[in-house]
């Protein structure tokens, strides 16, 4: 092979090894790029809150493929070897994610570890480790006075949660028999159980005690959804008319229907049998009300014309009428007088106006 040949060989060689080393830089930027996006759990590492802030931030970092560098498993390569850079970017990353979520007041404290393991694990040994007696007290104590208050429904199920987990970090199931640990871990359901109907509002009474005579007990997870659903139920009933509102419509029209049948109800009878006219000198009514004074009504001359009646003579003296239907010419027995030279009695076994209908009478 000439010189010239061997040069024109090399040409393609050094172009595929330069395309080559182009595509491996140009993953790699696409990997970097991929891990470096920020992770905000929407919580943040507060000093207090580490158990559930822990399991979600190791779930986040599990679900983007980086869990090793967390958990130490498996080792990380050595500096030497020629994985160690895409590592390192990756440590980086997290690291970088870790940060982020924690407050502004632990940053300073925490910055300085050299990788996301040592990072994660100063941060289990300040905030997560220890089974202080103290802690455990405080935070069984939580579990047991914890009420709902302004709160919803929603928020006191996250609150014992928290509690719960850091319960279950600082003070773990002690047993090491299977069956011995489903006995323990039974009996935590149960006071768990207790707590959260200790803490939801007593509003709910009812529904709390439904839930402590099944037999066997439900789960706190079962209860609280029970809970829930009660809630959203009576929800769903205060937006619709209450049966109050339905009684208070009622109310309301028979009251109105009330006003208009008094409105329509004929005058109750006025006992009119103490009154007297000093201008007639008769009984039953009084001055303002005589027809002589104030004049007769319209009705006057035809409502007086009884079948068996006469009209009275115009001194004011009646007129009765006998069974043959001939005038006396005497004053009716039981008569208070003539009015108007109409005979007016209360007599039964005379014939003439009643005043039970006092339509003399002038309203």
């Amino acid at each position: 092979m000439t010189e010239g040949e061997t040069q024109i060989n090399q040409v393609p060689d050094e172009l595929t090894m330069k395309i080559a080393a182009l595509l491996r830089n140009g993953l790699g930027t696409q990997q970097t790029t991929a891990n470096s996006e920020n992770l905000s759990l929407g919580i943040k590492l507060g000093g207090d809150n580490y158990a559930l802030w822990a399991t979600l931030m190791k779930k986040a970092i599990g679900g983007r493929g980086r869990s090793s560098h967390i958990t130490g498993n498996p080792s990380p390569p050595l500096k030497t070897d020629k994985s160690y850079p895409g590592w390192e970017q990756d440590d980086q990353c997290v690291f970088t994610w870790i940060i982020q979520n924690l407050e502004s007041n632990l940053v300073n404290n925490v910055s300085q570890y050299p990788t996301a393991k040592a990072l994660w694990d100063g941060l289990a040994t300040t905030y997560g480790s220890g089974t202080d007696s103290l802690q455990v007290f405080d935070l069984h104590k939580r579990a047991n006075s914890l009420k709902q208050g302004s709160d919803t429904l929603e928020d006191l199920w996250i609150k014992l949660q928290g509690i719960w987990m850091s319960i279950d970090r600082r003070d773990p199931n002690p047993m090491k028999d299977q069956g011995d640990i489903q006995i323990y871990n039974k009996k935590t359901q149960e006071q768990r159980l207790y707590q959260l109907l200790t803490a939801v509002d007593d509003k709910l009474e009812p529904i709390k005690r439904d839930i402590l005579k099944k037999e066997p007990l439900p789960s706190v997870e079962a209860a609280y959804a029970t809970i829930r659903s009660e809630v959203a139920r009576v929800t769903i009933l205060k937006s619709r008319p209450s049966d109050n509102d339905s009684t208070e419509i009622g109310l309301g029209l028979a009251a109105k229907d009330s006003q208009q049948r008094t409105r329509f109800r004929p005058k109750e009878k006025e006992d009119k049998s103490k009154l007297f006219c000093t201008h007639c000198q008769m009984k039953r009514h009084t001055k303002e009300q005589c027809f002589r004074l104030v004049g007769y009504p319209e009705w006057w001359e035809d409502s007086q014309k009884p079948k068996n009646s006469q009209r009275g003579r115009a001194d004011g003296r009646g007129t009765s009428v006998t069974g043959g239907g001939e005038p006396t010419g005497e004053k009716p027995k039981g008569s208070s007088g003539g009015f108007g030279g109409m005979a007016a009695t209360c007599d039964d076994d005379l014939i003439g106006h009643s005043y039970e209908g006092d339509r003399w009478a002038w309203y």
